[in-house]
């Protein structure tokens, strides 16, 4: 995928991935990317469904894929959002996953897991 890509070829060590969609508000980048760059945290993910978050015009069909793909995932994570297309990681991090195969843009979920 090009996130993996990119990862990759990184200079630098802290990553940030949003979907261009703009689900997601640009303001809270450094809030997800502060907790890797102290070191506190291996991975933070944004979530829509936090106080705050929205899912905004979004079709009933997009809306039913979310939530079938959000519940096939939860004996997977603990994540309240694992389909979330905004996360941070460390270089280092992301270095030990191993056999990575993102189908579509999943690339965050496949992290977790």
């Amino acid at each position: 995928s090009a996130v993996v890509h990119g990862f990759k070829n990184a200079k630098h060590d802290v990553f940030v991935v949003m979907d261009a969609d703009l689900q997601h508000d640009p303001k809270y980048i450094p809030s997800i990317a502060k907790p890797i760059m102290e070191q506190t945290a291996d991975f933070v993910m944004g979530s829509r469904n936090v106080g705050g978050g929205k899912v905004e015009d979004w079709p009933i069909h997009r809306r039913i894929i979310s939530w079938g793909a959000t519940n096939m995932a939860k004996p997977l994570t603990s994540s309240g959002d694992p389909m979330s297309g905004f996360f941070s990681i460390h270089k280092k991090t992301f270095e030990r996953a191993k056999g990575l195969n993102p189908m579509g843009y999943k690339i965050g979920l496949e992290l977790i897991v």
